[in-house]
């Protein structure tokens, strides 16, 4: 073999390796400034009133900008690391994460039920509700009793039953009660369809 002919091979084997080298660089840097395509995923969820919950999306870029939005004020509070809930209901959450120039958009349900039933007294004439106690200006009261379920809707025509410890008198009609007393009592109301009961504390002033 000639030196001309070993000079001419040894060129050739530069020339591929430099093309190699080329190639490979280039690539490289074709996929160092290839960006993954932004993704944001969540999922329905259900809590109880005070309960917080914790990872509730997943987004593939953890340098993200997340931005919340609600439809409903007041049921839940959200940030990018928690939900807690306020009130028994339901709200739709619009979530949306942003980088650079990529944005991606998820919507979830959650849901927010009270640890039980409930109920909330609405005072009409000659009485105030605070604490768990009526206090009655004379010897009437009239007020309004509703009960709840667990998602704070109102449950109507329910039977019930009422006990006292003193002797009253006490009327529905419609969906007002009309007390009448001369001492202070306690009642206490049932609810046997539901298995709920609660006890009131009733003071003359």
């Amino acid at each position: 073999m000639t030196k001309r002919v070993v000079s001419v091979l040894t060129s050739l084997l530069l020339l591929a390796v430099s093309i190699v080298l080329l190639l490979v660089y280039f690539s490289f840097n074709t996929n160092k400034d290839k960006v993954s395509p932004l993704s944001l995923l969540g999922h329905d969820l259900s809590l109880f009133v005070g309960e917080c919950v914790y990872n509730f999306y997943q987004v593939s870029n953890v340098n993200a900008d997340i931005t919340f939005s609600v439809n409903k004020e007041d049921i839940i509070s959200i940030d990018k690391e928690k939900i807690i809930g306020l009130k028994a209901g339901q709200v739709e959450v619009t979530m949306i994460a942003s980088f650079e120039n990529q944005i991606s958009k998820e919507q979830i349900q959650v849901t927010v039920y009270n640890n039980g039933y409930s109920y909330d007294i609405l005072t009409m004439q000659d009485c105030e509700f605070q604490n768990n106690t009526l206090f009655v200006n004379g010897n009437v009261c009239i007020f309004e009793l509703t009960i709840y379920d667990r998602l704070n809707n109102k449950l109507n025509d329910l039977n019930y039953k009422i006990e006292t410890d003193q002797d009253v008198v006490i009327n529905k009609n419609l969906h007002l009660f009309s007390l009448y007393l001369t001492h202070d009592c306690k009642l206490k109301f049932y609810y046997p369809e539901i298995d709920y009961s609660f006890e009131i504390n009733v003071i003359l002033i």
